[in-house]
C-alpha cells in the first residue's frame, strides 16, 4: 500500500558506495593481493576464491573468517602444530596492513564512468559517500588520491569507525548521519560484495549490486574486456543470482550503469514505496 509522500521522501537523497571493486580498483585487486601476501608470510598459500569469499567484512574480521575455513585451519594446524588464536590473527593483520598500505595506493584508479557519475549526482543535489572494509589508516591514505581522480565524496566511513563491520548496518547508518540524511529509505547502497548488500538491506536502504567490476567477478579491467561474450553472460547471470539472493534490489555490471536503477528507485519513492 502506498504511503503519503512528502517532498523530502519522494526523491533519492544520498548514495553510499563501496570503494574497491565498486568505485575504484576494478576487480578489487588490492585487498586480495594484500591478504595473499599476509598469509604467504606464514607459509600458507591461499587461492583467490578462499581470499574473496568473506570480502566486504572488516579486514581483521576477514582474516578470522579465512582462518575459520576448515581447509585453511587444517593447513595452519599442520604447519604450526596448533590452531591460530588472537595473537596469530593480530600478526596476520599487521602483515596485511603493511602490504595494503602500498597496494591500496597503487590500485585506486576509478572504475570507468565513476567520475562522471559522481559529478552527475552532485549536480543533481544527491549526496555521495563511501563505506569501506578498509581501516581508517588505509582510507586516509587513499582518500586524497581518489579525490584527485574525480572521486570526491561527502562522507567516508571505514570499518574501524564503527562497532560492527558488514554485514551489520553500522557503516551505512554512520554515512547517512554524516551526510545529514534522516531517513534510510531515501538512501542507496551500491556495493560489489554480498556482505555490503546485506548491510544496506539491514540499514533499511535501497541496494544495488555491482557484478562485473568487483569481487564476485574477480577480474582486472583487462581480464573483463578479454572475456568472451558468452562467458561474460554466464558469469554475470550467476553473480546476479547471488546478489539478488543477498537482497539486492537491482544488479548492474558497473557503476557506469547506475542511472537506470536510480530512475527506478526515484519512481518507486514518488509512489510512496520504501525499500
Amino acid at each position: 500500500m502506498s504511503l503519503p509522500v512528502s517532498l523530502s521522501s519522494s526523491r533519492l537523497q544520498a548514495v553510499l558506495f563501496d570503494l574497491a571493486g565498486t568505485l575504484i580498483d576494478f576487480g578489487s585487486m588490492a585487498p586480495v593481493r594484500a591478504f595473499g601476501r599476509a598469509f604467504d608470510a606464514f607459509g600458507i598459500s591461499l587461492s583467490d576464491a578462499q581470499i574473496r569469499r568473506p570480502m566486504g567484512s572488516a579486514k581483521r574480521d576477514h582474516i578470522e573468517l579465512i582462518l575459520a575455513e576448515p581447509d585453511v585451519r587444517s593447513c595452519w594446524s599442520s604447519r604450526f602444530g596448533a590452531e591460530p588464536g588472537p595473537t596469530e590473527i593480530d600478526r596476520l593483520y599487521a602483515e596485511f596492513l603493511e602490504a595494503d598500505a602500498r597496494l591500496a595506493t597503487e590500485h585506486c584508479d576509478p572504475v570507468p564512468g565513476a567520475g562522471d557519475l559522481i559529478a552527475s549526482l552532485r549536480a543533481r543535489g544527491i549526496a555521495t559517500g563511501a563505506t569501506t572494509g578498509y581501516p581508517r589508516e588505509i582510507l586516509d591514505r587513499i582518500a586524497p588520491l581518489i579525490a584527485e581522480r574525480g572521486i570526491a565524496l561527502g562522507a567516508m566511513v571505514s570499518a574501524s569507525d564503527v562497532s560492527n563491520g558488514r554485514p551489520a548496518p553500522d557503516m551505512c547508518l554512520r554515512g547517512m548521519g554524516v551526510l545529514g540524511i534522516g531517513d534510510p529509505a531515501v538512501c542507496l547502497v551500491v556495493d560489489d560484495t554480498l556482505a555490503g548488500i546485506e548491510a544496506g538491506r539491514a540499514a533499511g536502504m535501497w541496494t544495488v549490486g555491482v557484478a562485473a567490476s568487483g569481487n564476485e567477478m574477480g577480474l582486472t579491467l583487462a581480464g573483463w574486456e578479454a572475456l568472451p561474450a558468452a562467458e561474460r553472460r554466464t558469469r554475470l547471470s550467476a553473480i546476479q543470482e547471488r546478489m539478488h539472493g543477498a537482497g539486492a534490489h537491482y544488479v548492474i555490471a558497473s557503476v557506469a550503469d547506475l542511472e537506470e536503477p536510480i530512475a527506478a528507485i526515484e519512481a518507486a519513492l514518488a509512489m510512496g514505496e520504501r525499500p
